[in-house]
């Protein structure tokens, strides 16, 4: 009939995704997936996990794509990260908080008091820290990331500030 396509005719009979007329997303449905997602898998979604499951056809990499350029009524400027970041409280490695040598001897200090000996970049998280790990703080120190100056580690740190003082 006229007015039909191939892909439309697909859509209807057939339930095939049709690229050229993708359904409106709201980010309160894009929360309800990354929930239902969280709750099965015990991890949030990222633009790498692949399908989603609660909705045929759809990716979280095409939704990232679609929640940074604004498609699909969305309002663009943002990311699944940025969202879950937002709304959820999740930990979004690109845009992580910026340390401090004092903060980081604060963290080294509690670990001290509660284990005995200091970190080090084998001990793991960060007591009270969810998502900050020592080997991240010693890598951002080497590196100068997140607001540190660099060209250090957190041995040297801790050497120069607490053991050697």
């Amino acid at each position: 009939p006229s007015g039909s396509s191939l892909i439309k005719l697909l859509g209807e009979k057939r339930g095939v995704r049709n690229s050229q007329a993708l359904p409106e997303l709201t980010t309160v449905q894009i929360l309800k997936w990354a929930d239902a997602h969280h709750k099965r898998t015990h991890k949030w979604p990222n633009r790498a996990t692949g399908d989603v499951i609660d909705a045929h056809g759809e990716k979280w990499a095409n939704i990232d794509a679609s929640l940074t350029a604004g498609r699909r009524s969305l309002p663009g400027d943002s990311s699944l990260a940025k969202l879950l970041a937002e709304n959820r409280g999740v930990r979004n490695a690109a845009n992580l908080p910026r340390l401090t040598t004092e903060q980081i001897l604060q963290w080294a200090d509690a670990h001290h008091q509660h284990a005995g000996k200091w970190p080090n970049v084998k001990t793991g998280e960060v007591l009270g820290e969810p998502g900050e790990k020592w080997a991240n703080i010693d890598a951002s120190l080497f590196a100068g990331r997140r607001g540190l100056p660099g060209g250090s580690s957190l041995a040297k740190v801790i050497e120069s500030k607490r053991i050697g003082k």
